[in-house]
């Protein structure tokens, strides 16, 4: 069941070079409310993405890790031990509960993207002082065994678990977008197009924390056997309503289209457009 609820549309002096619009549906009963912000890259925000009890659960195994490394003397940060730069631990997607229910979230809101070909859980903790300056996840170096078996990094997929006191937002100085997430959202974006180029423009940062703590989880999704890619259109553009207005049978739209021998992958676009 998806319904429409409103749709807020683009002002274009909020953001000069991006397109933003926001729409609230129900996804099988429960609401679910998505922004979006640039199509190329695609830019998303998903609202309450994780509720209250699952953000205090991950927290709580997040913790627990951490301590666990300090107690037998692992480094945070792989020797980088200045205070500017988050701590971060990685953790695989069902490593805890709090992980894996999580995970599960995620890939029930956006059944289009294969999280399973994604990379470890990041956890970045930032203190007082602590960012995270401009960089691309999209990979120039391709040579490691995980790379050439699952492709390049797609997309990102980033939760807000601890939202700073002050400041921490994240930035996309191309468009000149900043993300201001509560405790529980999301953000996606796309680090490359469906003919594998870099997204340029997906460039992105996190500022500096004035006071408080900021802690996020981020999963960096390879391009192996991902359904936006296959359906991309014209120059590698994606189909946007599939993330933001999934139908309730697209899995077993994508396991049928997937299936067929005689179909290309330019042709996939407009196959799937008919069940949209």
């Amino acid at each position: 069941m998806i319904i429409w609820i409103g749709v807020k549309s683009p002002r274009s002096q909020d953001y000069e070079y991006a397109d933003f619009f926001c729409l609230t549906y129900f996804w099988n009963y429960i609401e679910v409310r998505v922004e979006f912000h640039s199509f190329e890259p695609v830019i998303i925000v998903y609202r309450n993405l994780l509720s209250r009890a699952q953000v205090d659960r991950f927290l709580a195994d997040i913790k627990l890790k951490q301590e666990n490394e300090r107690s037998h003397g692992l480094p945070a940060n792989q020797g980088d031990t200045s205070t500017s730069r988050p701590k971060e631990i990685t953790m695989t997607h069902r490593e805890s509960n709090g992980a894996a229910i999580a995970f599960d979230q995620i890939q029930t809101f956006i059944p289009v993207i294969n999280l399973t070909v994604s990379e470890p859980w990041q956890i970045l903790s930032y203190t007082a002082g602590a960012h995270y300056p401009p960089r691309y996840d999209f990979l120039n170096n391709t040579k490691d065994t995980f790379t050439q078996q699952n492709g390049n990094r797609f997309a990102t997929l980033m939760i807000l678990l601890k939202k700073a006191k002050k400041l921490g937002h994240t930035i996309f100085p191309a468009y000149n977008i900043t993300i201001e997430l509560e405790e529980g959202d999301a953000a996606l974006w796309t680090n490359m197009n469906g003919e594998g180029q870099k997204s340029v423009a997906s460039i992105h940062g996190d500022c500096e924390v004035l006071s408080g703590e900021k802690v996020t989880a981020s999963l960096r999704i390879r391009s192996k056997n991902q359904f936006l890619i296959k359906t991309s259109g014209f120059a590698g553009t994606y189909d946007m309503l599939l993330l933001a207005r999934p139908r309730l049978d697209i899995r077993r739209l994508m396991k049928s289209l997937n299936e067929r021998d005689d179909i290309h992958d330019s042709d996939l676009f407009h196959e799937t457009s008919r069940f949209l």
